[in-house]
């Protein structure tokens, strides 16, 4: 018997996890919630503790077009039913509601196995208050059921809670059959939040928390799938908003509630007065750590702010908002998509924490009044007034959000040769403990059969003419000592002393030559492209542009019968290039003749080099990454931004599963004050690089190749 008892037990809840998720919503004929209505939030405990009450308030203030309603929560005075009803005449009526929801039932079960007196008092006691709350002119009822517990941590006992929840379901059709008596609304916050646990724990685990033991705090897992539950019996819609942005038409509009500001340069940007749903961080940790948002169809069902986009110009499109991004397809795109349950944090984080951090004061207000009232029995209670106080200050921070949507178009994914990809690294590997990253990488690369290191040059003047040993020593530490190497002789350019290079020259390779005695790089590039196959070489550019310069006027000499800029066009397949700040490197921009993919930017917030420090002591890379920053931030302990290793990536393995390429557009060189900015536009031979995977998983990846150990 006790073995069936385990069996059919999730079956049971399986099939309210299936009966409450999948049933079909019913519309309300007419929208419940109206102008100037006061809304009254009644519980036990778990209301008074700003969960679930904050997160209506928060909802109903921010994300309903009808906003001239007054909340107030009531989950001070009552530990049962019939506690409330006891003081529904002192309490609750003096705020003449015109909607009324409650929560009752988790203390009415006593906590054990439901008998017959206890089902009976509170049948009696939720009957009596619905016609109470009728008789005084309540236009809305909601008689909410009350929540599960967690069947794993509710009293350490999965038995017991096992028997509490058959305890609360039958409380919960009690509910039920009241509400269809007396023609309320009826909220069934068991089956929601039974629905929502048994879909987190199938996916994290029965030891996964759902509510700690009788911890109703804001912390509960249940209170958003509490408030998901009230806001759907309350008739919200969900449609926060619809943004309509046609590429053909270059125009956009958008649903009442938010303003087109502009759309141009594939930005679109809105002036909102209406905010999709954020759900605030608390002092814990920021709710996005929880599983159960996954877990309930809030979004989908609550806060649709929907993107639709026509006539896109390519295959697919990086939607950009706030500091989040997605991929989607035109086909996607077309037919519209929530941008809340793809994007999390979004533009109006900021605000809606404002409001909330109101709300929240003015419920904890509430509370406190709520206490005295019950203790004291007297109405002259100074936190009454304050309460409204509170109430005025979340409505003043409720301001329209002007926020920005990027639609960048993206190139189709192009096929990665087979390796190894012929590459030329050209880098100012004295200025930034990068490079050294990036020049470890393609040596990794090549370890593994990847790449094949043609010729590694150095661009700049570094004072102790040690660039060109820094790279000997990376790659004679990969085992890779014989790959030619040359450096900048040119005039153009900035002379700079180093944090790392001379110490390396000394340390690893003290014979090597000093940069002003090395082959200059535009006879190193000459060789190397003479020797490669036709259209096979990726050139990694890490830096200043000036070896590339001098490639593109140089003339035919005996290496090859064949100038600088048609040696390129012969030989060249892509140049990545991830630094522009001369006004002189215009002439490579624009006359280069081969595809160029620019990464600038993409490796700023992607920080990596910590793994190296369990990496042999003799590595050099984790040598330089040792002695770049400073008592505050030291590379090696705290990690570096990626700029130049993403762009050594990107050379080898092409974008793949974590880089985007935009469609069109190219780079224009600021010719007066030096650097320059990616203008979007029609299809040249230019792409700039996106993150396309999630930053954390993008780290993951190269700090795993970061800390490869060498073939030697």
């Amino acid at each position: 018997m006790r073995l069936l008892a385990r069996v059919t037990q999730p079956l049971v809840w399986g099939f309210c996890l299936l009966s409450f998720f999948a049933a079909p919503k019913t519309a309300a004929a007419e929208p419940l919630i109206r102008p100037h209505d006061r809304l009254a939030i009644c519980g036990d405990g778990m209301t008074a503790q700003l969960g679930y009450s904050v997160y209506i308030e928060d909802y109903l203030l921010m994300c309903q077009p009808v906003r001239e309603i007054e909340v107030s929560q009531f989950g001070w005075h009552a530990q049962t039913a019939a506690d409330f009803l006891a003081h529904l005449e002192t309490d609750l009526l003096p705020f003449k509601p015109t909607i009324v929801m409650t929560c009752f039932g988790m203390n009415d079960g006593g906590y054990k196995a439901l008998d017959d007196l206890a089902a009976d008092n509170y049948r009696k006691a939720q009957t009596k208050t619905v016609q109470a709350l009728k008789q005084a002119g309540v236009r809305v009822i909601v008689l909410g059921s009350p929540r599960c517990v967690d069947s794993f941590a509710f009293r350490n006992d999965p038995a017991q809670a096992a028997v509490y929840n058959k305890t609360l379901a039958a409380l919960a059709e009690i509910d039920r059959d009241v509400a269809a008596r007396e023609g309320v609304i009826y909220a069934d916050v068991f089956g929601a939040t039974m629905a929502a646990m048994l879909a987190a724990k199938a996916q994290h685990g029965q030891q996964y928390a759902y509510d700690p033991e009788l911890n109703f705090n804001v912390d509960a897992k249940s209170s958003l799938v509490i408030a998901y539950a009230f806001l759907r019996a309350l008739g919200c819609d969900g449609n926060i908003g619809t943004l309509t942005a046609d590429f053909a038409a270059s125009r956009a509009e958008a649903t009442p509630g938010h303003k087109v500001v502009s759309f141009e340069d594939y930005k679109l940007t809105v002036e909102s007065t209406r905010y999709p749903f954020w759900f605030p961080a608390y002092p814990s940790g920021d709710l996005l750590a929880l599983p159960i948002l996954k877990c309930v169809p809030f979004n989908d069902e609550l806060n649709r702010y929907t993107l639709v986009v026509k006539n896109l110009p390519t295959a697919q499109a990086k939607i950009i908002w706030g500091d989040e991004f997605f991929d989607f397809t035109a086909a996607e795109l077309a037919q519209g998509v929530n941008l809340t349950a793809h994007i999390y944090k979004t533009p109006f984080a900021g605000q809606t924490q404002n409001v909330d951090n109101a709300v929240r004061d003015q419920q904890q207000q509430e509370r406190i009044s709520g206490s005295l009232f019950v203790n004291n029995k007297t109405k002259d209670i100074p936190g009454l007034a304050q309460r409204d106080v509170f109430r005025h200050r979340a409505d003043e921070r409720f301001l329209p959000v002007t926020h920005t949507i990027t639609i960048q178009p993206l190139a189709a994914e192009k096929k990665q040769p087979k390796g190894p990809i012929p590459v030329i690294v050209d880098t100012d590997i004295s200025s930034d403990c990068d490079d050294a990253g990036a020049v470890a990488l393609l040596n990794t690369f090549m370890n593994q059969g990847e790449a094949t290191l043609l010729a590694c040059v150095a661009n700049g003047h570094d004072a102790d003419l040690s660039c060109g040993a820094t790279i000997q020593a990376i790659n004679a530490w990969y085992g890779h000592p014989a790959i030619p190497i040359g450096a900048y002789h040119g005039t153009v350019g900035f002379t700079t002393g180093s944090t790392y290079t001379k110490q390396v020259h000394q340390h690893f390779v003290p014979d090597f030559p000093a940069d002003d005695k090395l082959p200059a790089g535009v006879d190193v590039y000459r060789r190397a492209l003479a020797s490669a196959a036709d259209g096979t070489v990726v050139i990694v550019s890490l830096g200043f542009l000036q070896n590339l310069d001098e490639l593109l006027k140089s003339g035919p000499d005996a290496v090859s019968d064949l100038a600088g800029l048609d040696l390129v066009r012969k030989k060249v397949r892509q140049i990545v290039i991830m630094n522009n700040q001369q006004k002189e490197d215009d002439f490579v921009v624009t006359h280069w003749p081969t595809e160029i993919v620019w990464t600038m930017e993409v490796g700023t917030h992607i920080s990596t080099g910590k793994s190296l420090a369990a990496t042999p002591a003799d590595n050099p890379v984790r040598f330089i990454y040792g002695l770049h920053g400073d008592d505050q931030h030291n590379s090696l302990r705290d990690g570096r931004q990626s700029w130049d290793l993403t762009a050594s990536w990107l050379g080898v393995r092409g974008p793949g599963k974590l880089w985007d390429i935009t469609s069109g557009g190219y780079w224009k060189v600021d010719t007066q004050a030096g650097g320059g900015q990616w203008v979007n536009g029609p299809a040249t031979n230019q792409g700039y690089a996106m993150v396309k995977m999630p930053i954390p998983e993008v780290i993951r990846l190269i700090e795993a190749e970061l800390s490869h150990p060498p073939k030697r």
